[in-house]
């Protein structure tokens, strides 16, 4: 059976239970110690055990992307900027966008660096990354009161998905990026 089905029924029978006793006996110390007894098995089957990860489709920007468990969508108007955010303060941001003319990897890394330094970050790293069978500029950045910040940049069809994130698996969930 599966796990979540089991944690809801555990949960349903937890609270009637509960309630019973909330009923015939008030509320006292020992039918609260039930109670919890009763419901934390359901926490674990419901919430311990979710580890799948979800995909998040984007089709006014044509492309889909691969996000961990328990990270969630953040509050966005513009199918240009979303982002995503993880339960321990991960983030994960895109800004989307035409890019003409189409520069090669190397250049991308030069823009890449210029930017950063531009913008007073000291520049730890550059690299390339393969996303969707191409070659794709990356970058490593510290940034003064931030921490460490990767960019990606992705180009496809002369439109540029430049990714920012904090995270140490950000490598993992930019290489789920497919187009659609």
């Amino acid at each position: 059976m599966n796990k979540r089905i089991l944690g809801i029924m555990w949960a349903s029978l937890g609270s009637l239970v509960t309630t019973i006793l909330f009923i015939k006996y008030s509320f006292s110390d020992w039918t609260f110690i039930i109670g919890i007894i009763l419901l934390l098995p359901s926490y674990f089957l419901l919430f311990r055990t979710h580890n799948k990860s979800w995909i998040y489709v984007n089709k006014a920007c044509g492309f889909k992307v691969t996000i961990p468990a328990r990270w969630t969508k953040g509050i966005f108007l513009n199918p240009y900027t979303p982002q995503f955010y993880g339960p321990s303060g991960e983030s994960l941001k895109f800004a989307i966008g035409w890019i003409s003319p189409v520069p090669d990897v190397e250049t991308q890394q030069k823009n890449l660096e210029g930017l950063a330094k531009k913008c007073g970050h000291t520049v730890l790293d550059i690299r390339s990354i393969t996303v969707f069978g191409k070659e794709h500029a990356t970058m490593l950045v510290e940034i003064p009161t931030v921490g460490k910040i990767k960019n990606y940049s992705l180009i496809f069809n002369k439109i540029e998905y430049l990714v920012t994130a904090n995270v140490e698996m950000a490598d993992s969930i930019v290489q789920s990026f497919q187009l659609i």
